[in-house]
């Protein structure tokens, strides 16, 4: 057949010579400037994104840290508040009264190293850290009213305010600082400073930039002090007064971005507020010129190549398969908008049993699996959407009132530890440890370390409860403790072996954890000594457990049933978090029992929406 232009891969030729060649002259004449503007809106719309995220999770932190400052107005002692122990004279109550706010506050946040306080009227300072506390008088006192109500102190080294405690105070902190008022008056009845590890910024700050190419500063308003700079060159110091004055223009009139040189290089400055009605900062991302032109660059060497090479590719194929692949383009056409339709359940039509096939049938057969592998894969989805859903409830449910049932618990502890009763100070310490975990830990996926410590004060109090007969003990080789885990996985495993291995007239028994690495995977195994499971009833609930990977079935359903709800959702979290590839094996304990044996791989696992 001769090239002639009526012919199909002549005019195909001709067609994208025009086609691919005139657009590909035009379009590298506009390229570099669209491209610089594209990038340039777009690094500016995801910046302001990052920036309003951050703000947000840092409005939510500095108002928790308000809310533990104002602790002091909310605590009683014997039903007297600061307000009449504040004019009395000094005494023991005052002592318990001040004892029992500093630890109230800082149990408020890990990131709190240490609570000062000053009462005005009695001369008295306190320093509270590490569950400590120590005393001082007005000459010790380092800390003078406030000319506002609260502040933000920018980074600086942390100081015992002239009190000796007996841990020393090392680090670099910032300080939240409140007075505290005689209400209704403004007599100012103390003065409280809460420490924070300086850490804190950069906790708050990690993921709204990079610190090899961007900087990000944080400054208090109206003052203009630099409170937090990433690079620490300006930590302390008041801002360049020009460069204030233009950030607050840019965010009174909304535009929020500018472009400012300083030391020679240009850069484009990103702006935000943060405010949590208590105090006030601007928060300032700088990102180098030169680093917008090198993604531009980057952009524009990789698009004019790749055009150039497809355009090359598109010609060349055209003109040698034009022919051969019209049908099966047809039919790969046809199915996919089948697909786009919503019918996900079509397939490309196939050659018969037994007959020889090429490339192309390969890819018919290839685009089939892919689109069952899909459905399965969509199928789980839904099935995950909908456990996530469940335990987003339950977690929301939990949350209710966490807050006073915490404070409850530390009174009661409290109570116990003035009647001289440690062991029931101990049992609440327990319970006030795993509410915690289940209240305020929002992550579903947790280090191994934290779900063994869960476990540990269960099965705590359950030891009580057995009146001290339950031997236990947890083994972990070196490395595998960072290991991630799905959150309260072991814990039924656990309840498992009170219900089904000691019965319920608590005759008492002995339960190992133990914890190894093997290569890509880790290993989990909970073993008893109880009254172990029949073999014909143990193979039988293994084989469900295998029944129940990759596909729905009447038995693996009935895994659901009672009695056995516990084992089945943890095997099907497994399913859900691993991808498939953790196992969940009952096999018979060493020692009699029952011995349940988690297999789960070290790679990344499946991420929850939230």
């Amino acid at each position: 057949m001769g090239w002639k232009f009526k012919s199909i891969r002549a005019r195909l030729l001709a067609t994208l010579l025009l086609a691919v060649g005139i657009p590909v002259l035009l379009s590298s004449m506009f390229l570099y400037g669209n491209t610089r503007r594209t990038v340039l809106a777009g690094t500016i719309s995801e910046t302001e994104k990052l920036l309003n995220a951050g703000k947000s999770n840092i409005e939510a932190y500095f108002a928790l840290i308000d809310k533990a400052s104002l602790e002091i107005y909310g605590t009683k002692y014997k039903d007297s508040s600061i307000f009449s122990l504040a004019k009395k004279s000094y005494g023991y109550d005052t002592e318990l009264f001040v004892l029992q706010t500093l630890y109230s506050i800082y149990g408020y946040d890990p990131d709190i190293l240490q609570v000062y306080f000053h009462l005005q009227e009695h001369q008295k300072a306190f320093l509270f850290k590490e569950n400590m506390i120590a005393r001082g008088d007005a000459a010790g006192n380092q800390l003078s009213p406030l000319v506002e109500d609260a502040r933000l102190t920018s980074v600086h080294e942390s100081t015992d305010y002239g009190i000796p405690h007996m841990v020393k105070s090392q680090g670099p902190v910032v300080s939240f600082q409140r007075n505290i008022y005689d209400i209704p008056t403004r007599n100012i009845l103390a003065t409280v400073s809460i420490d924070l590890k300086a850490s804190v910024f950069q906790r708050l700050s990690a993921d709204l930039f990079d610190p090899d190419m961007e900087s990000l500063v944080w400054v208090s308003l109206p003052e203009g002090r630099v409170l937090y700079d990433s690079k620490g060159e300006r930590t302390g110091s008041l801002l360049d007064q020009g460069l204030l004055a233009r950030a607050m223009a840019s965010v009174q009139e909304g535009k929020g971005n500018f472009h400012w040189r300083e030391g020679g290089q240009n850069n484009l400055v990103v702006v935000d507020t943060v405010a949590n009605g208590t105090i006030e900062h601007l928060l300032m991302k700088e990102i180098p010129d030169h680093r917008i032109q090198s993604a531009v660059n980057e952009l524009v060497e990789f698009a004019l190549v790749n055009v150039l090479v497809t355009g090359l590719m598109i010609v060349l194929v055209s003109v040698l398969l034009s022919y051969h692949f019209s049908r099966p383009i047809g039919e790969l056409l046809g199915t996919i908008s089948r697909i786009r339709a919503g019918n996900l359940e079509t397939t490309i039509p196939v050659r018969k049993k037994g007959e020889e096939g090429d490339e192309f049938d390969l890819l018919k057969d290839h685009f089939n699996e892919m689109m069952d592998s899909i459905n399965r894969q969509i199928h789980l989805q839904y099935r995950l959407g909908l456990e996530n859903t469940r335990n987003e409830l339950k977690a929301l449910q939990a949350q209710i009132n966490s807050h006073f049932m915490n404070n409850i618990l530390q009174s009661i502890g409290t109570e116990a530890l003035k009647e001289g009763n440690r062991k029931v100070y101990r049992l609440i310490v327990q319970l006030g440890n795993m509410m915690q975990y289940s209240m305020r830990n929002q992550n579903q996926i947790v280090p191994l370390e934290a779900e063994l410590d869960y476990c540990r004060s269960y099965l705590e109090l359950q030891n009580h409860r057995f009146e001290g007969r339950i031997d236990h003990e947890v083994q972990a080789e070196e490395g595998v403790l960072s290991l991630p885990i799905p959150k309260v996985t072991l814990q039924p495993v656990l309840e498992n072996c009170f219900i089904h291995g000691f019965g319920s007239e608590g005759e008492g028994g002995r339960i190992r954890i133990r914890c190894s690495r093997s290569g890509d995977r880790f290993q989990v195994e909970v073993e008893d000594n109880g009254t172990g499971i029949p073999p014909e009833k143990m193979a039988e609930l293994n084989r469900m457990f295998r029944m129940s990977v990759g596909k729905e079935t009447e038995e693996a359903d009935a895994l659901s049933a009672p009695g056995r709800i516990g084992l089945a959702n943890v095997h099907r979290r497994l399913l859900f978090y691993y991808k498939g590839k953790g196992n969940l094996t009952i096999l018979p304990g060493k020692e009699g029992g029952t011995s349940v044996l988690l297999d789960l791989p070290v790679s990344p696992l499946l991420e929850e929406s939230r």
